[in-house]
């Protein structure tokens, strides 16, 4: 899995290429640690390039997403691939995370969100 990041208006944007699987979870979350003790206003995870997640990286997502979410830090899923959102909807997390198909759509969420 490869990662690279970016920024737009305060809002670090994460790529993410590759399965988040097993262990390849870590790497991920420490990428997203390291942008929840930064200053930024928010986290866009770009899933379009992950053609699979098990429950080990679903799991590591919840925990992001909760610790950012204590932390006032909003954290929305980008493009998220068929599998990605089989498995949101079968867990019912769809109801949970906020998701975008749409770049400039999810970069709009966070100025609605700061008003």
């Amino acid at each position: 899995m490869e990662i690279s990041k970016r920024y737009c208006n305060n809002v670090a944007i994460l790529d993410i290429s590759g399965e988040i699987i097993g262990d390849a979870r870590l790497d991920l979350n420490k990428a997203i640690q390291e942008e929840a003790e930064s200053d930024c206003a928010g986290l866009i995870l770009n899933l379009k390039k992950v053609p699979m997640m098990d429950s080990v990286g679903l799991g590591m997502l919840v925990g992001a997403y909760t610790s950012l979410t204590r932390r006032g830090t909003k954290m929305v899923l980008l493009n998220p691939t068929r599998p990605v959102k089989y498995l949101l909807v079968i867990t019912k997390l769809d109801q949970i995370f906020e998701k975008h198909d749409n770049e400039s759509e999810a970069l709009k969420s966070f100025e609605t969100s700061e008003s």
